[in-house]
């Protein structure tokens, strides 16, 4: 699976979580410029995601939604979880039962501090 589809089945995926408890007027932010400039096109979507695009446009419509491009850094938390390859049928439904590093990020998300990434390069 590429990380395209990936994307745009995760980001389908929390939509139908997001019509389910009823929230409406929402703001969407994911971290591919590519997805989002895909939904935002007049024009033909890619195929073969073509289904689950239109799938994504339809529940933006009805959650009176929008989307929008971050970068990766301001969506650490969604960056985190990607990472840590949790079982997909993993579901929390309260704050304990997230991961520690996930708990710390949102604490930090909450207070407004920066994230940052840091690489670590050999010679």
């Amino acid at each position: 699976m590429d990380v395209l589809r990936a994307e745009s089945l995760s980001l389908l995926h929390g939509l139908h979580l997001c019509k389910e408890v009823a929230m409406g007027s929402l703001l969407v932010e994911v971290n591919s410029e590519s997805l989002v400039r895909m939904l935002n096109a007049g024009g033909a979507l890619k195929w073969p995601l073509c289904n689950t695009l239109r799938s994504i446009k339809a529940l933006l419509n009805a959650l009176a939604a929008s989307i929008a491009h971050v970068v990766r850094e301001a969506n650490s938390l969604a960056d985190k979880l990607a990472g840590l390859r949790l079982p997909s049928k993993l579901y929390c439904t309260s704050y304990p039962q997230l991961p520690g590093i996930v708990r710390a990020l949102i604490k930090l998300d909450s207070r407004e501090v920066s994230y940052l990434r840091w690489w670590f390069v050999r010679d």
